[in-house]
């Protein structure tokens, strides 16, 4: 199996959003409860996000 880099895209945005809402939402919402605007604020703001996000410039 081969693999390669690739710049990162808005729809793998969207795809990691979606599966780290798949897999995080739940236990979120047990302990804090699930507010989806400051998830995905959080979500963006993290310092991986924004190195990746150079990439949609």
């Amino acid at each position: 199996m081969e693999f390669s880099e690739r710049q990162a895209t808005n729809s793998d945005l969207q795809w990691l959003w979606k599966t780290y809402k798949s897999l995080l939402k739940e236990y979120i919402t047990e302990q804090w409860g699930w507010d989806e605007s400051f998830q995905y604020e959080g979500f963006t703001l993290t310092p991986t996000f924004k190195i990746q996000n150079n990439f949609y410039k």
